[in-house]
């Protein structure tokens, strides 16, 4: 009688999990954005490179831009990434599609995440590499008031500008979980391995 009761409670418990690597360029998951940039006056891409320092490879599930606008607009990772700089122009991104903001008003500072599932993508961000990821901005790009404590760029005039120098950094981030040799299986094939 209360089995279908613990079930639905072990199902949400379970979908409010945080995910193995979570990583925001303010340093906290959500981070507000305070001010905002628009595609015509401060960049039609946003980025930023980060390093997996974690022990172990991770595969990316879920990118979030603080952005605003119509959409659909582009997201884009590179994983064959150098040093801490732009690898190169939006088209020369490995990895790309797209999303539509969950705010659709590109006239003012973005108080929401827009967050992209991308697991089905399989990306796996290695161990020790360096990773690019970002965004096309849909009209409205939020970032902090100060700069740092990571650097971000934004794709204005035809060349990555990196932000810091303006005193900002764009709010831009991702998750991943530890990547796994495990393989999947059904209910059926568990139970037929113990015959």
């Amino acid at each position: 009688m209360y089995k279908p009761i613990v079930c639905v409670l072990f199902l949400s418990l379970l979908s409010a999990t945080a995910a193995d690597f979570e990583w925001n360029s303010q340093g906290t998951i959500d981070h507000p954005a305070y001010m905002f940039g628009t595609s015509t006056n401060w960049g039609e891409y946003h980025i930023t490179v980060l390093e997996n320092n974690t022990g172990s490879n991770l595969t990316i599930t879920e990118l979030g831009f603080s952005c605003s606008g119509p959409g659909p607009a582009e997201w884009l990772v590179w994983t064959d990434v150098t040093g801490f700089a732009p690898p190169g122009d939006p088209d020369s991104a490995e990895y790309s599609g797209t999303f539509t903001p969950l705010d659709p008003n590109p006239y003012h500072t973005p108080d929401v995440y827009t967050d992209v599932d991308i697991s089905s993508e399989g990306i796996v961000f290695a161990n020790g590499s360096l990773l690019c990821f970002g965004y096309e901005n849909p009209g409205s790009g939020g970032f902090s008031e100060l700069a740092g404590p990571h650097e971000t760029w934004s794709w204005f005039n035809n060349i990555w500008d990196g932000d810091s120098q303006h005193m900002t950094t764009n709010c831009i981030q991702i998750l991943a979980n530890y990547a796994s040799s495990l393989s999947t299986t059904t209910f059926a094939g568990i139970k037929a391995s113990f015959r």
